[in-house]
């Protein structure tokens, strides 16, 4: 990144994501890449941002909604209808 002049880099899970998934597995399988993402941020806070991945085929549960939350605070962004 420092070669190519990139200060920060925004994380974001390529497609397909969890939206072809059962509702079910996609929030799992939200849930698990949003706490990766989040954890790499943490390690490295001045280098990464990232979108959150949000269970599109599942409603966002208020649990989802404050863990989303939490994670923005960390540089994790989501849009949360």
């Amino acid at each position: 990144m420092d070669r190519a002049g990139i200060d920060v880099q925004v994380l974001s899970l390529t497609a397909p994501g969890v939206e072809q998934s059962d509702p079910a597995e996609a929030v799992a399988l939200a849930r698990d890449a949003n706490d990766q993402v989040a954890a790499a941020v943490r390690r490295h806070p001045d280098r990464f941002a990232a979108f959150a991945t949000l269970p599109t085929p599942a409603p966002v549960a208020p649990a989802d909604r404050e863990r989303i939350a939490q994670h923005n605070a960390e540089r994790l962004l989501g849009l949360v209808p």
